[in-house]
């Protein structure tokens, strides 16, 4: 019985090591000197606050920084970038 219990316990603590490798820490844009800086302190995808859903998470996108609120920001902006970089001034475009 105490076997079965040990080895429930190493698959339980295995599964929370998994889930912590998916957790998305905010990476800086590389080679900031020629990145234009993000402008605004909301997500460019649903307008939420910036760390409003954890660490805000940073991108180069064709050498501008955009910000998200979370990772599945990232694929909606992937699929149309252009609907959400309007939102930024055009000063930063």
């Amino acid at each position: 019985m105490q076997h079965t219990l040990t080895r429930a316990l190493i698959i339980l603590s295995l599964g929370s090591g998994l889930f912590a490798c998916e957790t998305v820490k905010p990476t800086p844009t590389a080679n900031t000197a020629s990145v234009k800086k993000y402008p605004l302190d909301i997500c460019i995808v649903t307008d939420n606050a910036l760390g409003s859903m954890g660490d805000a998470i940073y991108m180069n996108y064709e050498g501008q920084e955009v910000a998200f609120c979370c990772k599945p920001c990232i694929k909606m902006f992937n699929d149309e970038p252009q609907k959400y970089l309007v939102k930024l001034p055009s000063a930063s475009q």
